[in-house]
């Protein structure tokens, strides 16, 4: 709330303490989610193996069968997933109510206990914002939201093998790009969390102003004070717009940065592993197998 100084480790133990608290009641439902997910992660694994299987085997052999039978197999895993992702959508709104109304009302009790002296500390839109766009805004630590990040690490390590197990020196090239990513991914994420931290202040800020100037606009009038409360009002406006167009500048770069990165995934597999085709060290059907999986296992990085 505001410019406060980094936390202390007593301090996030305070805040954490009830979360994990939180968490421990929701533990079944957690439990079912992680299940789902790992499911989900389970049947997305065969199917870079199986293009493999229909492109190099069975395609230059015409086997109409054997094609039929691996189309139906992927068909059904696609269909399989697509109805777990139904099911965990389904859960998600429910248990995002329950989880959500517990904090806010967990926060807004905790609010209630504060003093006079720590209430002032704050503005009142800084307060309300924390219970409502703020906590509204939290979706990794929602049940959800870890069985995700569960599901997105199997998924990283399962297809990262498959790649191994495809070319391992097609992954030695492919690996050296993710160091290269994480950094500069780390680089311009910091600057934007600086900026969207900022932004968010502004924001609470030019509400509290606002509020404020509204609320006694009655006693401007009186104290013949309106221009002086006007420009004031119109400088801090400008100052949360200005730093909104930073935040939005920023997510511009970061969108240019990676869109970067199909055109580099492209170069390296269709260029260096077209080329070992050619020379009779790869194959087609590795080339989209390690495809399926390069492309998939950088979504969740």
């Amino acid at each position: 709330m505001g410019r406060l100084a980094p936390l202390t480790q007593q301090q996030k133990a305070t805040i954490m303490n009830p979360y994990i608290r939180l968490l421990h009641t929701q533990k079944y439902i957690l439990l079912v989610m992680v299940l789902l997910n790992i499911g989900s992660a389970a049947l997305t694994l065969p199917i870079p193996l199986l293009l493999n299987t229909i492109i190099d085997s069975i395609l230059p052999t015409q086997n109409t069968r054997h094609l039929i039978q691996t189309t139906t197999i992927i068909i059904a895993l696609l269909s399989s997933q697509s109805l777990i992702t139904y099911i965990t959508h389904r859960i998600h709104p429910k248990q995002r109510k329950k989880w959500l109304t517990q904090i806010k009302q967990n926060s807004y009790a905790h609010i209630q206990q504060l003093s006079d002296e720590q209430l002032t500390k704050h503005p009142s839109a800084d307060l309300v914002s924390r219970l409502t766009k703020e906590l509204d805004s939290i979706q990794t630590l929602l049940p959800n939201g870890i069985a995700q990040i569960i599901k997105n690490i199997l998924l990283s390590i399962g297809l990262f093998t498959i790649m191994v197990t495809t070319s391992w020196k097609l992954t030695a090239l492919a690996t050296t790009l993710i160091p290269i990513i994480g950094i500069v991914f780390a680089l311009m994420s910091k600057k934007q969390h600086h900026i969207a931290k900022k932004n968010l202040e502004q924001k609470n800020t030019l509400i509290h102003t606002l509020q404020e100037k509204i609320e006694g606009q009655r006693d401007i009038i009186l104290t013949h004070s309106t221009a002086y409360q006007h420009h004031n009002t119109s400088r801090i406006i400008q100052t949360s717009e200005a730093t909104e167009s930073k935040l939005l500048i920023q997510k511009a770069n970061m969108t240019l940065i990676f869109s970067f990165l199909p055109i580099i995934g492209t170069t390296l597999l269709w260029g260096v592993g077209g080329y070992w085709t050619l020379q009779n060290t790869f194959t087609l059907g590795n080339i989209m197998a390690f495809a399926y999986a390069f492309n998939y296992i950088l979504h969740p990085l």
